[in-house]
């Protein structure tokens, strides 16, 4: 069975168990610390590495979540899901849970505006450091559609410096700022949901598309902010044909097409609109001015959570999905640096193997010393220059997701641990 199997298969009997009950107690700080262990212990268990493996390096696999990540994922999605329904609000508010309002106050789209707007889901996995390659495909293919679509406008909101406030801006195929607005408010999500209003209520664009995920999910829940629902509601009747689509463009990411990126356009467009107030910024300044319109959306799905944790602190890729079992396990176990050696199999088996030391310099036979530290080593790589020259090149097979350096990696320690009298399986 392969690993990424085996990690659903713990999603499923085991993690799931944990997260119904976790989120919903007061645990003692003795008890998260004996639930994180049950957790680890688990995951050892299940990826063959031994129960003395370190915290640290399990964690920089990027496999598991921590009891604290798990219960912050699951009331997070939870508070998310009651906070769309009238009932779920009720609940929140008897319970002293504002969740639902602080982010701004949201009142609900009427009916007969909300029929007429079409939200396709959201994509998976678009986080703009660990899925670039998603966010530049699902770009390409947008700006090939919509690009020099006549039915389609880009929209998007900026900060102005030192101020409350916020520049709204629409963009045609054109690239033409076809309308625009200012707007007085705290919350980004607010500025881009006045932006998605503008576009619907002053534009006959059939397709309107904002780099924010968080105000294209507001407008599918049906609820958005005061101020864009006065946008919304003041503007030009649509007919009961004239639907608008409301799509969604990963921000800032680089697109190498003849098309022009009328996402950035919009963002310029925007940004330039804040720097008409000239007069009111602060010259005096002199630590760097920090970019106010770069902001992150809110993860609000367990998976985006929980996935975000993981993949932020892993240093280490997967095992290669042409390995076998035995393969995958050897090479977590060179990752986390508990594969066999001298002196983990005297630590286990203190009767069975007598010494610790090197057969080649008697030195204490560390996993490190019997891949590189042996000064023994020097003569077998010929190619080597040094003890320090073998460090490197493990470290580098180490975060190295091809099958043939994978592959080298784990015959070579193979015969690292034969050449001490060890069998790789022990």
């Amino acid at each position: 069975m392969k690993e990424w199997s085996i990690l659903r298969l713990i999603h499923s009997f085991v993690l799931s168990h944990i997260t119904y009950v976790a989120a919903y107690h007061r645990w003692f700080a003795a008890e998260k610390t004996k639930l994180n262990g049950l957790i680890r212990r688990v995951y050892k268990q299940a990826l063959g590495l031994r129960q003395s493996t370190s915290t640290e390096l399990l964690l920089q696999l990027g496999l598991h979540n921590t009891l604290e990540e798990l219960i912050e994922a699951q009331q997070v999605s939870q508070y998310e899901r009651l906070s769309n329904t009238k009932a779920g609000r009720h609940i929140l508010d008897s319970l002293g849970i504002s969740y639902h309002t602080q982010h701004g106050i949201k009142y609900d789209i009427p009916r007969e505006i909300r029929t007429k707007l079409v939200m396709p889901p959201l994509p998976k996995n678009m986080h703009p450091e660990h899925n670039k390659g998603r966010r530049i495909s699902r770009a390409r293919a947008m700006l090939q559609s919509f690009g020099r679509n006549e039915e389609a406008v880009f929209v998007d909101a900026a900060r102005y410096r030192n101020y409350r406030r916020f520049a709204a801006a629409v963009v045609d195929h054109t690239q033409k700022c076809i309308t625009s607005v200012s707007i007085s408010t705290n919350h980004v999500e607010t500025a881009e949901e006045v932006a998605i209003a503008l576009a619907i209520a002053h534009t006959d664009a059939q397709y309107i598309i904002s780099d924010s995920q968080t105000a294209v999910r507001n407008f599918a829940n049906g609820r958005i902010s005061p101020v864009a629902l006065q946008v919304l509601t003041k503007g030009k009747t649509r007919s009961d044909e004239q639907n608008a689509y409301i799509l969604w463009f990963p921000a800032h990411t680089p697109v190498d097409l003849t098309e022009v990126n009328l996402n950035e356009v919009a963002h310029n467009v925007a940004r330039g609109l804040t720097f008409r107030a000239s007069s009111a910024v602060d010259t005096t300044r002199t630590e760097s001015l920090v970019e106010e319109w770069e902001w992150g959306d809110r993860l609000t799905k367990f998976n985006d959570i929980t996935e975000h944790y993981k993949v932020q602190r892993s240093e280490y890729p997967p095992p290669h999905r042409k390995l076998s079992r035995a393969q995958s396990v050897h090479w977590r176990q060179l990752q986390t640096g508990t594969y066999t050696n001298p002196v983990i199999m005297k630590h286990i088996y203190p009767d069975l193997y007598m010494t610790n030391s090197c057969k080649y310099c008697s030195n204490k036979a560390t996993l490190a010393h019997i891949l590189w530290e042996c000064p023994a080593l020097i003569g077998k790589f010929r190619d080597a220059a040094s003890n320090e020259d073998l460090r490197v090149r493990w470290r580098t097979a180490m975060l190295s997701s091809g099958l043939d350096n994978q592959h080298l990696a784990i015959q070579q320690a193979k015969e690292a641990a034969e050449r001490q009298g060890l069998s790789a399986d022990s």
